[in-house]
């Protein structure tokens, strides 16, 4: 028997396209819903993203929010928390950290009429010794690049200080996340006894959006699968219960994230990327004295993971949309009152600064030149079998 702790991340970037959510609604997430709504013996956790919760809340999503409940009493479903606007939390201070945890539970406490329980989902998975060490007594989902393990282990359950550590499991996540071709149950099944024939416990944390929207054949897959009788689905207690009891100690974090890069290069490599991060720096810094829940809300979004995501390159290019991140920044700091005409002007001109920036690399040519770049790395992968 295989047992599986999955857990379906929900999520849409604070600035997308009310359009573009509801055509993800329907072409995945009510249908995702029915389905898990229909079968039975399973328990599933959800990550229920307080920007996504935002913009289904405008588009009067009922049949959402009614679908989720209905799972949650009837013991399928477990909520972990986050942060509202999926920020990375290596990458911003406590103050942000604590405020968008907290709105977070709010509008899913109102829209879901639950408490989330002891447990956290970092937005894609990044994390670091500092920001670990802003929870205590609670349940993580990690990438295995997070721990160095010191001793082998097939139980992927780890401590860290009074922390639990769930450690995804890499090679299958990335077999959902991006297997070319039509995947079913036969291919999966054969995927896990070849690569991990000892095995029993798998942390499976992905995107809910894979299942419907990215493909179109893995709700079938995620279906057929619980409906196998060689898969258990269980949730993150009673992982935790049968298999934690002996679990390792670890003493050091590596900084880590789903993509397997170095130092979040996916979201920080670029100058472009930096150059971003230096604006949603200088904006933390210059609002840090205000108490205008205005000024946060505009902030907070402007630290949304998606906008240094879609200035990567590698292939993901999207200035309209880190264009809305940028505009959120600067309106955090428009809307300080306290602020000096050196330090508006300051943020102002980096502002423009980057978004100049931003359009003149659009324009270039080089955007192209880096799919190419990409697609020959990613065919070199494949023949290497990587």
């Amino acid at each position: 028997m295989k047992y599986f702790v999955v857990a379906l991340h929900f999520y849409q970037p604070p600035t997308q396209d009310l359009a573009i959510t509801q055509q993800i609604l329907e072409s995945c997430y009510l249908p995702l819903l029915r389905m898990l709504n229909e079968k039975k013996n399973f328990k599933i956790t959800f990550n229920l993203s307080g920007s996504l919760l935002e913009q289904l809340e405008k588009l009067h999503a009922t049949e959402f929010f009614e679908l989720t409940k209905k799972l949650i009493d009837d013991g399928k479903v477990q909520l972990v928390s986050s942060i509202m606007y999926h920020s990375l939390l290596p990458l911003i201070n406590s103050d942000t950290f604590e405020r968008g945890v907290r709105k977070n539970s709010r509008i899913i406490e109102r829209l879901i009429s639950t408490k989330t329980p002891v447990g956290f989902f970092p937005p894609e998975l990044a994390v670091d010794e500092k920001s670990l060490d802003s929870f205590q007594n609670t349940v993580l989902f990690v990438s295995e690049d997070a721990v160095t393990k010191h001793s082998p282990s097939s139980i992927p359950i780890f401590s860290y200080k009074t922390n639990t550590l769930l450690i995804g499991n890499k090679k299958i996540i990335n077999l959902f996340r991006a297997y070319p071709k039509k995947l079913d149950i036969q291919k999966v099944f054969s995927f896990i006894n070849k690569e991990f024939p000892k095995e029993s416990l798998f942390i499976l944390p992905n995107d809910s959006e894979l299942f419907g929207h990215h493909y179109s054949e893995r709700l079938k897959l995620l279906a057929d699968l619980l409906d196998s009788s060689e898969v258990a689905f269980l949730s993150i207690k009673e992982a935790v219960a049968q298999f934690g009891k002996d679990m390792p100690v670890i003493r050091k974090i590596n900084l880590s994230s789903w993509q397997n890069t170095n130092e979040l290069d996916l979201w920080t490599k670029n100058t472009l990327q930096k150059k971003y991060l230096k604006l949603a720096k200088l904006a933390t810094e210059l609002t840090k004295k205000e108490e205008s829940k205005e000024v946060f809300h505009y902030l907070d979004k402007g630290w949304s993971s998606c906008y240094f995501y879609w200035l990567s390159n590698w292939p993901w290019w999207y200035p309209d949309i880190v264009e809305s991140g940028a505009k959120n920044l600067i309106k955090s700091v428009r809307s300080c009152a306290h602020l000096s005409y050196e330090e508006k002007t300051r943020a102002e001109k980096l502002y423009f600064s980057l978004l100049s920036e931003i359009w003149q690399y659009h324009w270039s040519g080089e955007v192209e030149k880096n799919y190419e770049l990409y697609e020959k790395a990613l065919n070199a992968s494949k023949n290497r079998g990587v």
